[in-house]
Formats: structure tokens, C-alpha cells, sequence
């Protein structure tokens, strides 16, 4: 942009001299065009100077230019770099982050697995403590039952044995005084007198079922 500017002014310039000084060529003197030809050449002098300095101004900004880009490149480098690297290092962390989710995970896992075993096996305990109670409660009932049904057969032994001795007891008991009976009546009334005592008492044992049992 400031090279064109340049360029411009110098050209306005030639053409602004060519335009006054053209008129004034053909009535200037000797020295007048003496003086003429050393200010174009001062003019000439200094377009040159201006075109080594356009030049230079070139070159210089050029030199910037390429300095510029060169230095954008070298931190576009060194963005590209530690973008990449701060990419490597988040992966590098997920990638940590996501062994150390892993195993814990596997930890966790590992650790109900062992729970459930250790329920599991506290359970099967439990049962069979059940399972031994509850053949030990069956057989102490079995054994009480057993032993019930021993007090039963002994006291039904017993009552009947004590019904038995009863029965017997008053069965001699009333047989003895019946013989006693006898007796005395043969000795004090006769036989036949005993002979219608024992029709008349089996007559009543007809009606009398404890008396029919007596006789």
C-alpha cells in the first residue's frame, strides 16, 4: 500500500513538471537551462534515492512479512503442540480415570460376590441348624409321646388292675358271707327253708341285675 502511494506521487510529480516546464523550455537562457537540467538531475537523484528507499521499504517489509509468518507458524506450532498434548494428557487421565471406575467397579463386584457367599453360607448354616433342631424337637416329642403313652398304659394298667382287685375282692367278699349265709340258715332253718331263700332271691335276680351278677 505505502509502495503504490509511492508510486503515485512520483508519477503526479513527473507529469506536474513535464506540464510547467514544457511551456518554459523554449525561452529559457544557457544558464537557465543549465539550471534546469541540474534540478532534474537533483529530481533523478531523488526519485533513485526514493526507489533504493521504495526498495529497501520492500525488502524490509518483506523480511516483516515473512518474520510475521514465520513467528505465526512457530506459534500455530506451538499451540498445535500443546493442544495436542493437553488432548494426550486428558486422554491420558480418562484413560486412568476410566481403569481406576474399572476397577473399582470389579472391587465393588468382587465385594457383593464375597457378601452374597458369606449370606449365602450363613443361610445354609441356619438351615441346618433348623433342619438338626427340628429332627432333635421330633425327636424329643417321639420320646415324650412315648413316654405319655408309657404313663397311660401304666395308669390304665393300674386302674384296670385296681378295678380287677375290686371286682374280685367283692366278689369273695360277697361269696364268703354268702356260704356264711348258708351255713347258718342250714344250721338254724334247714334245707329246704335255704331252698326257697335261693328261688326266692333268684326271682328277684331277674329284676335285680347286680343281684343277677351276685349269683
Amino acid at each position: 500500500m505505502v509502495q503504490r502511494k509511492l508510486i503515485l506521487q512520483s508519477l503526479f510529480f513527473f507529469m506536474f513538471t513535464g506540464l510547467f516546464l514544457a511551456p518554459c523550455a523554449f525561452a529559457l537562457s544557457p544558464d537557465g537551462e543549465k539550471q534546469l537540467f541540474t534540478i532534474l538531475g537533483e529530481i533523478k537523484g531523488q526519485l533513485k534515492q526514493m526507489d533504493r528507499r521504495i526498495t529497501e521499504l520492500r525488502q524490509d517489509t518483506n523480511k516483516r512479512f515473512e518474520e510475521l509468518r514465520q513467528d505465526i507458524n512457530k506459534r500455530f506450532d506451538e499451540l498445535r503442540q500443546d493442544t495436542n498434548k493437553r488432548f494426550d494428557d486428558t486422554n491420558n487421565k480418562i484413560t486412568v480415570l476410566r481403569q481406576d471406575t474399572n476397577k473399582r467397579f470389579d472391587d465393588t463386584n468382587n465385594k457383593i460376590t464375597v457378601l452374597r457367599q458369606d449370606t449365602n453360607k450363613h443361610f445354609d448354616d441356619t438351615n441346618n441348624k433348623i433342619t438338626v433342631l427340628r429332627q432333635d424337637n421330633n425327636k424329643r416329642t417321639e420320646e415324650i409321646i412315648n413316654f405319655l403313652w408309657m404313663i397311660v398304659a401304666s395308669f390304665t394298667t393300674i386302674t384296670a388292675a385296681v378295678i380287677a382287685l375290686v371286682i374280685w375282692d367283692r366278689r369273695t367278699a360277697v361269696r364268703y358271707a354268702v356260704n356264711e349265709a348258708e351255713k347258718r340258715l342250714k344250721k338254724d332253718y334247714g334245707i329246704e327253708q335255704i331252698n326257697k331263700v335261693v328261688e326266692a332271691l333268684r326271682m328277684r335276680a331277674k329284676k335285680d341285675v347286680e343281684l343277677a351278677g351276685i349269683l
